[in-house]
């Protein structure tokens, strides 16, 4: 009989320490501890900047649409404005656009106007006007649709903006 209490003793113990080392194995994984103990580096330098949405002014009327937006590259790299999207249609051009950009030749901050990519220095900001088609996509008044900015590197940035309605005061 004394040998039959050790055993069972022991099998309770081996059962106890598995299931110890299975919850704290769990707990390390779900925490992301063992990603950074074995090495693993999270990818920084793929999205280095981070468009956002500081002003918009949504004027709508019978003849014509337009949207006045206010970005800004809060990242720490430099940001270049591929294409915008107002409830999943693309705007080709915007209408105007200002902005605190670089030229190739040089690396200091300019105020330009242009109509193609626009490129954003980290913490510049930049003021665009698009104008919607009367075609193709219909704006309702007092309604929230979606405006994204999409970056040349693939980054997307989406926001809610209401037709006939602006944020603040600029």
């Amino acid at each position: 009989m004394g040998k039959r209490a050790v055993s069972e003793l022991v099998a309770v113990m081996m059962l106890v320490s598995i299931t110890v080392a299975a919850a704290f194995v769990i707990y390390v994984y779900s925490s992301g501890l063992l990603g950074s103990l074995t090495g693993a580096q999270p990818q920084t330098g793929l999205y280095t900047n981070q468009i956002t949405l500081e002003y918009y002014d949504w004027t709508t009327s019978p003849c014509c649409t337009t949207l006045k937006l206010t970005i800004r590259n809060v990242g720490s790299g430099l940001a270049n404005i591929a294409a915008y999207y107002v409830s999943g249609k693309q705007i080709t051009y915007p209408s105007s656009t200002v902005c605190s950009s670089v030229s190739v030749s040089a690396t200091v901050a300019v105020t330009t106007t242009v109509t193609s990519v626009t490129s954003l220095l980290p913490q510049a900001s930049c003021t665009v006007t698009l104008t919607l088609p009367t075609t193709g996509l219909t704006i309702t008044p007092g309604f929230a649709y979606e405006v994204k900015i999409v970056t040349n590197n693939g980054g997307v940035f989406a926001y809610s903006c209401v037709a006939g309605q602006r944020t603040g005061s600029y």
